[in-house]
């Protein structure tokens, strides 16, 4: 018995093909640009991040609490915003804003760790111990 003849690529004709360039072509369709108000929303946090790094939290704030008005699902301005008040020695200010960071960022493991690591970070300045622990576990497992 003769084995079965080898398909090459140059083989198949253009209408068998169709179904394979679909798919491929639909891997290959890049995610649609992000609105413009998320645009206007990081634009306002990058601000914030400059003043964060010169250490003016008071700065930082209003532009932070102007970037979630203008897009209430930016993650990156709620934890932020919680590093910022942790700046000013509040943390249980900046632990509520954390963790709204971590419920916008669910589906994106890299920035969820580093949510779950700044928690940790605040529960070790609050002497909590058993949550600071907690918080170090969840990271782990992302």
């Amino acid at each position: 018995m003769k084995p079965p003849p080898a398909i090459k690529e140059r083989d198949v004709s253009p209408a068998d093909n169709k179904a394979s360039s679909a798919s491929d072509v639909a891997k290959r369709v890049e995610a649609p640009p992000p609105p413009p108000q998320h645009l206007a929303s990081m634009h306002l946090v990058d601000q914030a991040r400059a003043a964060l790094a010169q250490r003016k939290p008071d700065d930082a704030i209003p532009l932070l609490e102007q970037a979630i008005e203008v897009d209430v699902y930016n993650g990156a301005a709620f934890l932020e915003l919680a590093r910022a008040w942790r700046m000013k020695g509040n943390n249980q200010k900046a632990l509520g804003f954390a963790r709204k960071a971590e419920i916008l960022f669910q589906d994106n493991s890299p920035r969820l760790k580093e949510v779950f690591l700044f928690e940790a970070e605040l529960f070790k300045d609050m002497g909590d111990r058993a949550s600071q622990e907690q918080a170090r576990s969840k990271a782990s497992r992302l």
